[in-house]
């Protein structure tokens, strides 16, 4: 960038300065009779809104080395030591007897001899700024015109970018220049370009892609811009689809080299749920259509291990829903296992519901009208009723049923989830039990499982597939607790609050 000239410093004389900004006492340049009698005596002018507008001119100007400034530019004299409401009561005396309608002879002798020794510094600046912005100008342009890309020279300067392509030398619209629409892949300041396209008469600007190759395209016929913005979509799927398929691909050939050294190591005499632990990929269309273009299906997980306090579980994310699945080999004996975990659970925010009111907590008393709205509310959902005191604990099976022979090939594994959607984080709750389904594994190793459940606003009957790519399932990070209605209604409090 070229370096501008340095400001010529202003002559000075007895107090008074005459530079660039002129003839000055303070910094403060002279002002005119009419403007110090509103900004000193605003009682004397008409309208209330006039006056009120020149007392927050007066708060903000009337300081002290503005008003020993006026009072020298009149050539008014005073004492230097007196306060300031003693120098402004000068100031404003003077102004209403006249001495500032005219400027003193001495004063005017002193500013034209200050002008007359700064002026030759004056047009020397001037000439070294002008060759400054001459230079410049000419940076600008050489920079300009090594650029390689309209992106790139958009980014450099929209106006250029508008003068190269859309206007004429006079900075009027020329739609001969650019006839057809240009299109601007990459530039982030999408809606800086859309604001300076408007101030174009006639030039239409949309935008097509996703992610990194959303595009920004500019032109003057609005249905050929739209017709490239629709190209430029269709380009960037096709390109997001590839790359979902090429990451998919790398975790299926991971998957099945885990499947080949399993296989090596082990072979399982029968299926049980205890060769199903461990990391699973998810392939499901109709969760994956609720992703963001930035979450393709191969981000989908199911890690499965054995919790100490709720047995068997999975611990999912499947983009739009994550949260926790009860399982069990025994359809039974999977019902009893969450109508356990939920009455302790209840158990435990009685308990918590108990301290609080013996802490003083007030709030319910507060929140009672609320509390039994709440309470009709829940009824009209018609949640199950509860079991009686005696079910069986989370870790204790129901008598097992006269089991048909065991296939030698796979086995299923029921489930129950609870779980939370991920947009606005709001706990799914399920009083029909409807959140059921089961895995389906083909093999005694559960290497792969085809699935089917019930998963709320996604569908009723809703299949995904699994493929292991570990065995070990990680730590259990979520409890079936979490997602309880007590954590709901918490939450829920918590977003309007």
């Amino acid at each position: 960038m070229t370096s501008k000239p340095e400001i010529p410093p202003p002559e000075r004389k007895n107090g008074y300065a005459y530079g660039l900004d002129g003839f000055t006492v303070n910094k403060a340049r002279r002002e005119s009779h009419t403007r110090l009698n509103s900004l000193l005596l605003p009682e004397n002018i008409k309208g209330k809104r006039a006056q009120k507008a020149a007392q927050e001119d007066a708060k903000r100007i009337v300081k002290k080395p503005w008003i020993e400034a006026q009072l020298k530019h009149y050539g008014i004299p005073f004492n230097s030591k007196a306060f300031v409401s003693d120098k402004q009561a000068a100031l404003a005396q003077a102004v209403s007897d006249g001495l500032c309608n005219a400027v003193p002879e001495a004063v005017k002798s002193i500013e034209a001899d200050l002008r007359q020794l700064f002026e030759p510094k004056k047009r020397e600046y001037e000439v070294k700024l002008e060759e400054s912005r001459v230079s410049e100008a000419a940076r600008v342009n050489r920079e300009f015109a090594a650029l390689n890309s309209p992106t790139a020279e958009t980014e450099y300067s929209m106006d250029m970018f508008l003068k190269k392509y859309f206007l004429d030398e006079a900075g009027k619209p020329d739609k001969s220049k650019t006839p057809e629409p240009i299109s601007l892949p990459g530039f982030i300041q999408r809606s800086q370009m859309h604001a300076a396209a408007e101030r174009v008469l006639g030039l239409e600007t949309y935008s097509g892609g996703q992610g990194n190759d959303r595009t920004v395209v500019v032109g003057w016929d609005r249905s050929a811009v739209w017709r490239v913005a629709g190209q430029v979509d269709n380009q960037s799927a096709l390109k997001l689809q590839q790359a979902e398929e090429a990451e998919w691909d790398k975790l299926m050939q991971r998957h099945e080299s885990f499947v080949s050294q399993a296989r090596s190591r082990y072979q399982a005499a029968e299926f049980s749920i205890r060769e199903i632990g461990g990391i699973y990929v998810i392939e499901c269309e109709k969760l994956g259509s609720y992703s963001s273009v930035e979450s393709y299906n191969n981000d989908m997980r199911l890690r499965i291990m054995e919790s100490r306090d709720e047995g068997w579980v999975g611990i999912f994310d499947f983009g739009v829903l994550e949260g926790i699945m009860l399982l069990d080999e025994n359809k039974e004996n999977l019902a009893s296992r969450v109508a356990s975990i939920d009455r302790e659970s209840e158990y435990e925010d009685e308990d918590q519901d108990d301290f609080s009111s013996e802490t003083g907590d007030s709030s319910q008393e507060d929140e009672d009208d609320d509390g039994n709205q709440r309470e009709n509310n829940t009824a009209s959902l018609a949640p199950p009723q509860k079991r009686k005191a005696h079910s069986p604990s989370p870790t204790t099976a129901l008598p097992r049923k006269k089991q048909k022979q065991r296939k030698t090939n796979g086995g299923n594994i029921f489930l129950q989830w609870r779980g939370v959607e991920t947009g606005e984080g709001e706990i799914q709750l399920d009083y029909s039990n409807e959140y059921v389904g089961q895995l389906n594994f083909s093999d005694d190793n559960g290497l792969e499982f085809e699935g089917t459940a019930g998963f709320g606003f996604v569908g009723s009957k809703v299949q995904f597939h699994g493929y292991k790519i570990q065995s070990l399932g990680g730590p259990v990070t979520r409890s079936w607790g979490d997602f309880s209605e007590a954590a709901h209604e918490r939450a829920r409090v918590a977003r309007w609050h």
